[in-house]
């Protein structure tokens, strides 16, 4: 499962559009960053998933979201894995 917090799923599409161009700027990391931590986060882990995608040198960061969501476009919104 891609995401396997249903609290993270309205933030995908922030983060496939931050990813976008296949790579992130340290502009977009930091933006990213700051709209997620202004959230509140009632599924313990959910704010971490989001940001692995988000850290440099992450296994999650070496495959955006993006190309994720393209290698299993039902992933993350209840299918299995």
């Amino acid at each position: 499962m891609l995401v396997p917090y249903s609290a993270a799923l309205p933030f995908l599409p922030l983060l496939y559009v931050a990813w976008a161009d296949g790579e992130l700027t340290r502009a977009e990391i930091e933006s990213t960053q700051a709209k997620l931590a202004g959230q509140s986060w009632p599924e313990k882990g959910a704010h971490e998933a989001l940001l692995s995608w988000l850290r440099p040198g992450s296994s999650a960061y070496t495959q955006p979201a993006s190309a994720a969501i393209a290698n299993d476009p039902g992933a993350g919104f209840g299918s299995a894995s």
